[in-house]
């Protein structure tokens, strides 16, 4: 009974055997694969295994590399990435994660790193990984070419089965596995102990060729049916006899076919066989096998290579084919909803592609009129396509129009060949055309609109008038030729009230009304601003009653009854394109509106617009003319220039189900961002939940994308940057964002797919902008303490300013004071100076007579020529002082003189030099002219050079330089007069910046004895007489460095009166004697007149006055001088006076100077000064004094009170010697003269006094206490006490030891006690001071 069930079960299955092999030609169901290959990115045209992760990634193991695809991008892995070796064996998707088997071992994906981890090395399996599986325990066994193992869940690594090479693993039942050998099938349990083992049965002899038989691989159905694909064929378990079966898949001598490598069941039950001859599949339901072969021309039923290696049936049910030579095929979901008819040349399929009308006959049969192919009538029972064109009798293939007439012809409309009507009964087809001889023809034979009406009249619209058809004469009647005889009637409408509406091109519409046969035309509005013409190209009434049209140009427009014309539909500019061919209504009231740019759906309850495109399915985007249709069933048709598209409103209404999102990269400046510890990403970023971004990290990109293999080009996404982005950016299917410049902040970056509404597929990470440093709280602290400080300084600020403006006020007001002050000076000068004229005029009278009548001119008394000079001095200053009154009065004139500037500033230059010779200074004159005639004022000329000259002079020290530079423009101004350029240049003691400012003012005197402290009118006179010359004067002067005097003022070549002008040849006459009084030879100033033992020092600048005061000390005191401070302190080096008289107001170091320096030196301080000045001010008389001064005296003093002055400093100084003289000490110290050398002397005999009993205390240790040098103190000692340092300390430790003797003190102590180590030597030096031994002294101090 057994045997006969399992022998009827064999004969069943041979049975349903032979019908599968008998329906592959019967039942044909084609499948359109998709190709990925290497071009597209694939690393390798050969795929060993295929598995999709739990994020719905596939994975392709090639030959070299593993890649991951996400249905639009593939990303490539390799050894770098850490896989254990580029060739991929096996790939699984499992409960530890993504497991990939290699050619060197096992590794382990880690998505967060995107990067791989070795789980077994090939040193611990020795072997190639060939496949992987995991148990209902979730333990991993691994498949390799050295056995089987088992990885736990704890990680513990099992050799389950050695020395064999395990091809694949399947599950038999719990903890029961079978397990491919090479040549055997084995049944184990999960600790590896072999149940049972079953061999493969050789194939019928089909082949004897001599092959290797080897196991290829085993797969479990459904339904627990094992199958085993081998080199021999497919076999499949009977579970009733427990042997393998072969099974036969063609009847057909084909080797290939028999080489089995992979095997799976598609979701619907369909079993997929791959081979070496392409693709089986058997359909468990129809009992059908289809064969999937190699196409070399990329048809989309025909694989890529006929090798197939792994099969994969993924969760969308898409089937994925793994070749050798080809990539990866797999099965093309078709679009939901969408229904596509294009030209095909290897299958029977619609004829042409430009789909021009659609209409359906009353059998049901789909009339489909083309523009390149003619009619294709499909019987949509059938699914078949018959054809009916010109080789079957029409008159042309370019189809416009059809229409089925209630006698049940059908009129077809073409272009260029009339109208032509087919009689569905007979087949027979009658052509009408227009003829010129036959006024009953049609008016065109562009015929592109056909339509009856109500009432039975054929209406036939051409590119040149409407026709109405003649059923009894058969012929043609042109309707209101006046009106519409010339109009292009595109399309023609009858609506629910029998009117009937003709579309124009470039005439708008015309309405033909029902109850009164009256033509009308509506007005119509157009949207757009240009002026274009009226193109109407189709109509279309909705359920409701409201008749849509269709324009070029001028998207959609609506009939408004109220109105009476077209009106612009309201979201025309929500439209993609303004070119509208055809409105239809579906069954649930949307408007589905074909374009040239694809289709848009207008749904007229929530007022919103969406469209449909090639990449959601569509054959292309361009839809043809009024070439639209909705069947009985409510699908849609849409004629377009790349076939036909079949659409079921229905399937659009259900949103299907969103594709997961994930974030694909983070680009920063257009540049990848890597995964890295010490990178922006540590991890890869659709496993982060924040990113931190620096200031200026300001260009950054997120790419993001979604796992969809149906159809990804048709997913939409949007994305918004919370907390920037106000709105959502709708930005179809772009899979990047970008952001620029965003400010430090808080941010969210989210993307959805659309429809945003009702949406909850989402991703969204968390983003952070972090801000400089000067925008963080530390800084606005910083910045907060910053205010702070710049209140206060601004505070100080506006003080300061303040301040300044009353400086500035006062400032003012003090040179309105001043300049005050000034006038009234120069008009008292002035009047002085007219008083002064007549006595220095009787003055000089007198002494010239004197001279002249009573003076042996060979030695003339030096006080007359004191008087002389000094009168004559006198007269010169006030002739300068009334020349700037006249100048600063406008009262002086101009006396232009003709001669020869250049010879005459040369010798008004060189009358100084004798006194450039007498101070040593170099001195040159320079011109680029040796002559240049010209008219000019030389009284004038001569006062601006004499004054700088002189100037120049008194401040310039010993072999320096004074130099002149003239130079005179080639060039002439307005007036034809040209310029001449003075500079004279000095190297002597320069002026501060204040002075240089203010030199140029009358009666300036500087404060700080800069110059000697010259005053008075040569620099102001200086610039009033350049001024006069219409001239400049410009000073640049460094201190102690020298002074440029730039002067420069026009030459008159040409005087108005030139007769009155008077001729001047150079400057010869003058006299520089009488500016400068001869310096005194230098041995008047060195030699010493022997009158007496007292010295003193004259220091004076004004040579007369010092002449004067050496001639009168000279009889009772050597008389040393110097002409300044400066030469004063260098003879104070070498000479020690007993009196120094010495001028406040001196050149270089000036009175108060050399007091001060006088009295700060120990080896000068005693030395009494007496101070001289010609300013009576009280302010300056005590300074003089508080630097030290002895006596104060202002000029012109009394030369009584002078004497009496020296007298009594000396005398004094005598007193205080004999007051402090010891008078019980014969050999006592003199007593200093003044206090700074008796503090000198108390400190020295302080310090003595504190050291008698040093033996070491001596010169060298005084010195050092005291501060000065041996040699300084070895002079101030023998001045002050006539004795040697070294004498004076051994006079004071002789003096002590006197005192110890006298109080009893015995020799040897009183020795040690004044610093004598030896008491001998300290007899000795006793007796040499004292004529006696210290004993005799003592012998005879106890006796007395």
């Amino acid at each position: 009974m057994k045997k006969s069930i399992n022998i009827s079960a064999e004969v069943n299955f041979l049975i349903r055997l032979m019908f599968l092999i008998w329906s592959m030609t019967l039942f044909p169901q084609e499948k359109n694969f998709e190709k990925i290959t290497v071009q597209d990115g694939l690393s390798h045209s050969t795929v060993y295994d295929i598995d999709q992760d739990t994020n719905g990634f596939m994975w392709f193991g090639t030959r070299e590399g593993l890649n991951k695809y996400d249905g639009k991008t593939i990303q490539t892995y390799y050894q770098e990435n850490g896989l254990s070796n580029n060739q991929i064996n096996a790939v699984k998707s499992t409960s530890r994660g993504l497991l990939v088997g290699t050619y060197k071992g096992l590794d382990v994906f880690l998505p967060e790193y995107d990067k791989f981890e070795k789980l077994l090395s090939y040193k611990e399996i020795e072997g190639a990984v060939s496949s992987i599986f995991e148990t209902e325990n979730n333990e991993i066994l691994v498949g390799t070419t050295n056995g089987l193992y088992k990885i736990d869940e704890e990680g513990g690594i099992d050799h389950l089965i050695k020395d064999v090479s395990v091809q694949e693993i399947e599950s038999f039942k719990t903890n029961v596995l079978w397990v491919a050998l090479n040549k055997r099938i084995l049944l184990i349990n999960d600790i590896g102990e072999r149940i049972r083992e079953y061999q493969i049965p050789e194939s019928p002899g089909k082949y004897q060729d001599g092959s290797t038989y080897a196991i290829n691989s085993i797969y479990k159905d459904r339904k627990n049916n094992l199958y085993v694909g081998t080199t021999r064929g497919l076999f499949y378990l009977n579970q009733e006899t427990e042997k393998f079966q072969y099974v036969n898949l063609t009847n057909k001598e084909e080797r290939e076919a028999e080489v089995i490598r992979s095997i799976k069941e598609d979701n619907n039950g369909l079993l997929w066989l791959g081979t070496e001859s392409g693709i089986f599949t058997y359909n468990k339901n129809t009992e059908t096998v289809r064969h999937y072969g190699q196409s070399f021309d990329n048809q989309p039923e025909s694989l890529s290579d006929k090798a197939v290696y792994s099969i994969f049936v993924s969760e969308e049910n898409i089937v994925w084919i793994g070749t050798y030579f080809g990539g990866i095929n797999f099965t093309s979901p078709k679009p939901k909803g969408i229904t596509k008819y294009t030209p095909s040349d290897y299958r029977k399929s619609i004829s042409g592609k430009a789909v021009s009308d659609i209409i359906s006959l009353k059998d049901g049969r789909l009339w489909i009129g083309t523009e390149d192919g003619g009619i294709n009538i499909l019987d949509k029972e059938s699914n078949q396509f018959s054809f009916l064109n010109s080789s079957a009798g029409l008159s042309s293939n370019n189809i416009h129009s059809m229409y089925e007439d209630n006698r049940g012809n059908i009129w077809i409309g073409t272009f260029l060949g009339g109208v032509n009507k087919y009689e569905k009964q007979t087949g027979k087809i009658s052509v009408y055309k227009y003829s010129g001889s036959d006024p009953n023809s049609i008016s065109n034979n562009y015929v592109y609109s056909i339509l009856q009406d109500y009432s039975g009249r054929l209406w036939i619209g051409t590119q040149n008038g409407l026709n109405i058809y003649n059923y009894e004469t058969k012929g043609f009647d042109l309707f209101m030729p006046k009106v519409l005889g010339d109009k292009f009637i595109y399309d023609i409408l009858e609506d629910s009230e029998n009117n009937l509406w003709f579309c124009t091109r470039y005439s708008g519409i015309f309405k033909l009304e029902n109850k009164s046969e009256e033509l009308v035309q509506p007005g119509l509005e157009l949207f757009s601003d240009r002026n274009l013409q009226k193109q109407i190209i189709s109509a279309y009434e909705d359920k409701n009653g409201d008749i849509w049209f269709g324009s070029l140009n001028e998207g959609v427009l609506i009939y408004d009854k109220g109105k009476d014309r077209l009106v612009p539909f309201h979201l025309n500019k929500e439209l993609p394109n303004s070119n509208v061919y055809g409105i239809i209504e579906d069954n649930n009231g949307n408007k589905w509106m074909s374009t040239n740019q694809g289709l848009s759906i207008y749904n007229p309850e929530t007022e919103k617009l969406t469209h449909l495109n090639v990449e959601d399915g569509l054959s292309t985007n361009q839809f043809n003319f009024k070439s639209f249709y909705k069947d009985e069933n409510g699908l849609l048709y849409f004629g377009s220039v790349n076939g036909l598209n079949i659409i079921n409103p229905e399937l659009f209404n259900t949103i299907p189900p969103a594709p997961p999102l994930y974030f694909t990269g983070l680009k920063l400046f257009n540049k990848e961002v890597s995964i890295d510890e010490d990178n922006l990403l540590k991890k890869h970023i659709n496993y982060v939940d924040k990113i931190e971004l620096k200031h200026n990290q300001d260009v950054f990109s997120i790419d993001y994308g979604a796992v969809d293999y149906l159809n990804e080009k048709a997913i939409k996404y949007a994305y918004k940057l919370d907390g920037f982005d106000k709105n959502w950016n709708i930005v179809g299917n772009k899979t990047t964002a970008t952001y620029t410049n965003l400010p430090p902040g808080e941010y969210t970056f989210r993307i959805k797919t659309l429809p945003i509404s009702n949406n909850e597929n989402e991703r969204k990470i968390a983003l952070s902008v972090l801000p400089p440093f000067w925008k963080t709280d530390l800084a606005y602290f910083i910045y907060f303490l910053l205010g702070i400080l710049l209140v206060y300084a601004y505070w100080k600020f506006v003080r300061f300013i303040h301040n300044q403006k009353l400086a500035v006020q006062l400032e003012r007001m003090e040179k309105d004071k001043i300049s005050e002050l000034n006038r009234h000076k120069l008009n008292f000068f002035t009047f002085i100076s007219h008083e002064f004229k007549t006595p220095l005029t009787l003055i000089i009278a007198s002494v010239e007579k004197f001279f002249r009548d009573k003076v042996n001119t060979s030695a003339p008394p030096e006080e007359l020529i004191s008087i002389k000079k000094s009168a004559n001095k006198l007269n010169r200053l006030i002739h300068h002082l009334l020349e700037f009154r006249r100048i600063e009065t406008d009262h002086a004139e101009l006396d232009l003189r003709k001669g020869d500037i250049i010879l005459f500033l040369k010798d008004t230059f060189m009358a100084f030099e004798p006194l450039f010779k007498s101070k040593k200074i170099s001195y040159y004159f320079k011109s680029e002219f040796s002559e240049y005639t010209c008219y000019f004022d030389p009284a004038k000329v001569e006062m601006i050079a004499t004054n700088i000259v002189s100037n120049s002079l008194k401040n310039t020290p010993k072999e320096g330089n004074i130099n002149l530079t003239v130079s005179i423009s080639n060039s002439l101004d307005e007036l034809k007069h040209s310029r001449i350029y003075l500079k004279f240049s000095d190297t002597g003691e320069g002026m501060s910046r204040e002075m240089v400012e203010r030199v140029t003012e009358p009666f300036y005197k500087s404060n700080n004895g800069e110059n000697g402290g010259n005053s008075g009118l040569g620099l102001a006179l200086v610039k009033s007489l350049t001024k006069f010359l219409k001239g400049s004067l410009s000073i640049n002067s460094e201190f102690k460095k020298g002074t440029e005097i730039n002067i420069e003022f026009p030459l008159v070549l040409k005087p108005k009166k030139e007769e009155d002008s008077k001729q001047i040849n150079g400057n010869k006459t003058l006299q520089i004697d009488e500016l400068f009084p001869k310096n005194l030879e230098s041995t008047d100033f060195l030699q010493l007149e022997k009158k007496s033992n007292f010295k003193i020092l004259i220091a004076e600048d004004n040579l007369e006055l010092m002449k004067f005061l050496k001639k009168h000390f000279s009889n009772k005191f050597q008389v040393l001088m110097a002409k300044d401070g400066a030469e004063a302190i260098e003879k104070l080096k070498h000479v020690s006076p007993d009196v120094i008289i010495s001028d406040m107001k001196m050149p270089n170091i000036s009175g108060i100077q050399l007091c001060e320096k006088v009295k700060s030196a120990h080896e000068t301080k005693h030395i009494p000064f007496i101070l001289l000045s010609a300013k009576n001010d009280e302010t300056l008389k005590l300074k003089a004094l508080s630097s030290g001064a002895n006596a104060y005296l202002e000029k012109p003093f009394n030369l009584n009170e002078l004497d009496l002055v020296v007298n009594n400093l000396l005398e004094t100084g005598k007193n205080l010697e004999k007051r402090f003289s010891n008078k019980d000490n014969n050999d006592s110290t003199p007593i200093p003269k003044n206090n700074q050398d008796r503090e000198f002397l108390r400190k020295i005999d302080l310090l003595v006094n504190e050291n008698y009993s040093n033996p070491n205390f001596g010169v060298e240790t005084m010195a050092n206490d005291i501060g000065i040098s041996r040699s300084l103190l070895h002079i101030k000692m023998k001045k002050l006490t006539g004795l040697s340092t070294l004498e004076y300390i051994k006079h004071a430790r002789m003096k002590k030891a006197i005192r110890l003797i006298k109080e009893g003190k015995n020799i040897s102590e009183v020795a040690f006690q004044v610093g004598y180590n030896d008491p001998n030597y300290f007899s000795r030096a006793f007796k040499k001071e004292y004529k006696v031994t210290p004993t005799e002294f003592a012998n005879k101090n106890s006796t007395d």
